[in-house]
């Protein structure tokens, strides 16, 4: 239930801003905020809650969507990945049914379901992805 403790964190919260003005349009990846950005002229246009590699094994860098699939298999046996964009090796952003706020993946950064079809609409084989700590 949303408490007065809620409201008092509320009242001190930042303004969650990019680290990087450009490209004009990329994604960034926060892996300590546990967020993912789309970010347009510097400004987040899209703020959405992931989880990233649980061993820390989520790449840190500059990388670029390489290929993008509505859906996924996986080496893990039968899980369906949603909304697949793969941006370095076998690692992707993609839709998940669980989307803890801590680092919970294989590696991959995760999105929630009810997102991944507007993170997938609003981007683009080629975009920038950063990656950071």
């Amino acid at each position: 239930m949303f408490d007065g403790a809620d409201w008092r964190r509320l009242d001190v919260a930042g303004i969650i801003r990019a680290r990087r003005r450009g490209p004009q349009t990329h994604i960034e990846v926060d892996k300590t905020r546990q967020i993912l950005m789309i970010v347009k002229n510097g400004v987040p246009y899209g703020i959405i809650p992931v989880s990233t590699g649980r061993t820390g094994n989520t790449p840190v860098g500059t990388f670029h969507i390489l290929r993008k699939a509505p859906a996924t298999s996986t080496w893990l046996g039968s899980a369906i990945l949603w909304r697949t964009m793969d941006f370095h090796g076998d690692f992707a952003m993609h839709g998940y049914p669980e989307v803890p706020p801590y680092p919970a993946s294989h590696g991959c950064v995760r999105e929630p379901i009810w997102v991944a079809d507007w993170t997938y609409r609003h981007s683009w084989v080629g975009e920038t992805v950063d990656i950071y700590l």
